[in-house]
């Protein structure tokens, strides 16, 4: 974890992803809340990435995606998203 964040320039979009996986729900919210402050272009996805699903009920992290002006996933937008069970890639493996 160090190493990540001694490099230049930092993602802190994917260095989120990293604390979500290590369920550090704090340092999550922060490196996404600095990734907003320095509009990190994939930044788009984070209602989409599956890893934050947890932090949907988070305050904090309704007021990032409310100042973003993201929908949420019940909105019209995630209608023609494929569902989660039906998923699968092309090895037949299921996501």
């Amino acid at each position: 974890m160090a190493f990540l964040s001694k490099q230049k320039p930092q993602n802190n979009f994917q260095l989120a992803l990293l604390h979500t996986r290590l369920v550090e729900s704090a340092k999550t919210l922060e490196s996404l809340e600095r990734a907003s402050q320095l509009h990190e272009p994939e930044l788009i996805y984070v209602k989409r990435e599956l890893a934050f699903d947890g932090l949907d009920g988070s305050p904090r992290f309704r007021a990032l995606t409310d100042a973003m002006k993201l929908p949420y996933r019940g909105a019209a937008s995630s209608r023609h998203a494929p569902k989660r069970e039906n998923f699968r890639c092309s090895t037949g493996r299921m996501f």
